[in-house]
């Protein structure tokens, strides 16, 4: 801990150049909690290489770029929001997040959100994805990608949509995404889409 005011002086002493970096790959990024759908919550580290690796794979895949606006709907307790910050702030895309008023958004309200601040690319958890998907959506909007996980999806994407949904799954312990795969367009289910967790 530093105490400004008590340090001054040990502060005012200390080098002012740029500190160096000792981080390694090894080090530690950041410690979660998981749902404790197995029983009991327990903490997961994530390393900087297994966060660098989803980052790496996430820009690559979706090819995303500073012209990009994403959306972080995802709570922060939820490790799909790691995945909903680096890869955009490590691009230099813009990243969106609803106000506390928005949070609580009904799917066609939260469409329209989506719509006003022209994001091109979000994560929803499951089930709200799969109201969102089904609403009407204008011939006009931004969003390209519409990225889903949490939980068994259990529809394709409508021919009617101009953005692609993709289906991801990954236990916390896995740095967020396991599997991926882009669902295919089918107006009429005979079968539930790929699923990673299926």
């Amino acid at each position: 801990m530093i105490c400004v005011d008590t340090h001054e002086d040990a502060i005012a002493s200390a080098d002012s150049g740029k500190p160096r970096n000792r981080a390694t790959e090894r080090n530690l990024a950041y410690v979660i909690y998981t749902s404790g759908s197995s029983g009991k919550p327990k903490g997961v580290q994530i390393e900087h290489r297994s966060l660098l690796n989803l980052v790496f794979w996430h820009l690559d895949v979706f090819a995303v770029s500073p012209a990009d606006q994403a959306a972080l709907v995802a709570s922060f307790s939820f490790d799909a929001s790691v995945w909903g910050i680096w890869p955009y702030l490590a691009s230099g895309a813009s990243l969106h997040l609803p106000t506390e008023e928005d949070a609580h958004m009904s799917p066609s309200q939260l469409r329209d959100w989506l719509i006003s601040q022209k994001i091109t690319i979000g994560f929803l958890p499951t089930p709200l994805a799969e109201r969102v998907v089904t609403l009407e959506w204008p011939k006009s909007y931004m969003l390209r990608l519409l990225l889903t996980g949490g939980d068994k999806l259990h529809l394709y994407s409508p021919s009617s949509l101009r953005f692609s949904l993709v289906n991801n799954y990954g236990p916390t312990e896995n740095t967020v995404v396991t599997t991926s795969c882009f669902v295919p367009v089918q107006d009429k289910a005979i079968s539930t889409p790929p699923s990673a967790n299926s």
